[in-house]
């Protein structure tokens, strides 16, 4: 539903969905790359990294999903090792709705020793051009009231 709702709002407005047929497809895989693996994995690691260490006893969840984030963020890094962005040269709604999960491993959950992040070279570029983005900035102040 809240992907329907994303490319809705990117149609709707004209920006960050391209109208060329191959580069939609582009874009829309990486959305789903993000919506199927990225969020459900990377917030099932921040679960049982951050809150649950405790609760659970037994170590094959976190484990689980650290080699899981790892993988997912292996395959980021190889694809933005060919280009600026997740889908292609410009920004899109992939970038978009990955970037906040990406951000949250070495802001919220702190867990950039864990799962060596800075070895993710181009993923900490892609990064680090996102957050300096001037909207970008403006939208994490809007979330952070």
């Amino acid at each position: 539903m809240l992907t329907s709702k994303r490319t809705h709002l990117a149609e709707k407005s004209g920006q960050v969905l391209p109208t060329d047929a191959a580069l939609r497809s582009k874009v829309l895989q990486w959305l789903f790359f993000q919506v199927g693996g990225v969020g459900p994995m990377f917030g099932q690691f921040g679960h049982f990294y951050k809150f649950a260490q405790e609760k659970c006893d037994h170590p094959y969840p976190l484990a689980r999903y650290q080699s899981e984030t790892e993988r997912l963020l292996g395959v980021l890094n190889t694809q933005l090792e060919h280009s600026a962005y997740l889908a292609h040269d410009e920004i899109s709604i992939a970038d978009f709705s990955t970037l906040p999960w990406v951000a949250v491993l070495d802001g919220f959950y702190s867990a950039t020793d864990t799962l060596n992040t800075q070895t993710y070279t181009h993923v900490q570029r892609w990064l680090k051009d996102c957050m300096a983005r001037p909207k970008t900035q403006t939208g994490i102040k809007v979330c952070s009231i």
